[in-house]
């Protein structure tokens, strides 16, 4: 029969290896992140600085295209 002090003793190390693993993807996010925000500064650079105009501007709408009989 398993005694209460292996159960706590399990729940113990299961509990400390997911403490690992957490901060193992918390590292990695913040890495990912890290990347992603150099790169977005670097296309910016590569594209220089945007025309001026109106902050508001908004896309054209795009319309399907009229199907004429023929």
């Amino acid at each position: 029969m398993v005694g209460l002090n292996d159960l706590v003793s399990d729940i113990a190390a299961g509990a400390a290896e997911q403490s690992v693993g957490l901060h193992q993807i918390s590292v990695a996010i913040t890495r990912i992140d890290s990347i992603a925000q150099e790169d977005v500064l670097q296309g910016s650079e590569a594209v220089g600085p945007l025309p001026a105009g109106p902050r508001d501007r908004r896309p054209r709408e795009i319309r399907p295209p009229v199907l004429r009989a023929a």
